[in-house]
């Protein structure tokens, strides 16, 4: 009876942890990658032929859901054709219907994911690809016909609601 009691006492602790911070994070952007319903908080922008800038705003998110595009995205770089009338030359997009290719690599461990669209506020063709890792770190490509790429780094996250 005293070894079952010990080795109770040995085994609790051991079931008592559950899942580690990174099994539930993983389990969470397993779960929003296959359901469709993806939420980005863009924490990082990469223009091309230019530094990296930290975005320290929350309002820039880039959001998947129900196979509609939402994003705000800020945009540096280079025009190639004139934006005439507008200040804005973000990228946005408010619930844009998309049809979304998607994979799972196993070697890199990550989903990618492919669509295009167009935005809402310059009415220019974006191609998109999205790489995201099981660890949530994200990874966001932007081409336009009329502007150079520009690269998004963020990380899933449950959606807070409004």
């Amino acid at each position: 009876m005293k070894k079952i009691i010990t080795l109770l006492l040995v085994l609790l602790p051991v079931f008592c942890m559950g899942q580690s911070k990174e099994d539930k994070q993983e389990a969470m952007v397993k779960e929003a990658v296959e359901s469709g319903n993806v939420y980005v908080h863009v924490e990082q922008v990469l223009p091309l032929s230019m530094r990296m800038k930290d975005v320290s705003t929350d309002s820039y998110a880039f959001r998947l859901k129900g196979g509609k595009l939402t994003c705000y995205l800020p945009y540096f770089g280079a025009s190639h054709t004139a934006m005439i009338g507008t200040d804005d030359t973000g990228i946005k997009a408010e619930a844009v219907p998309v049809k979304i290719q998607k994979e799972f690599n196993a070697k890199k461990n990550c989903w990618r994911m492919a669509f295009g669209f167009t935005s809402d506020n310059l009415h220019e063709h974006i191609s998109c690809k999205v790489q995201i890792f099981v660890n949530g770190q994200t990874y966001i490509q932007m081409q336009s016909e009329g502007r150079d790429s520009i690269q998004y780094q963020g990380t899933v996250e449950e959606e807070k609601e409004k």
